[in-house]
């Protein structure tokens, strides 16, 4: 089972291509290796990161696509 206060999911980017990944309402995506860009697909707002940076991702955007060669953890809420 999972937690339900909130639901962490890992994605991986490798080079040249992007990982596109649906969220739900207002989500937090955290660097943990690697740089990649996280685009809103609502907004078509860009945010590099790297290891232990993070960015809000607002409800707006609806989905968002990692590009680059690394690793993100997106929080969301709990459903």
């Amino acid at each position: 089972g999972g937690v339900p206060d909130f639901r962490l999911t890992q994605v991986t980017s490798g080079p040249g291509a992007g990982v596109d990944m649906p969220v739900n309402g207002v989500a937090i995506a955290v660097a943990t290796s690697g740089e990649v860009e996280v685009t809103g697909a609502g907004t078509g707002s860009r945010c590099a990161l790297r290891p232990g940076s993070a960015v809000l991702i607002t409800p707006d955007e609806g989905s968002v696509s990692v590009s680059g060669a690394g690793e993100v953890f997106v929080a969301e809420p709990g459903q």
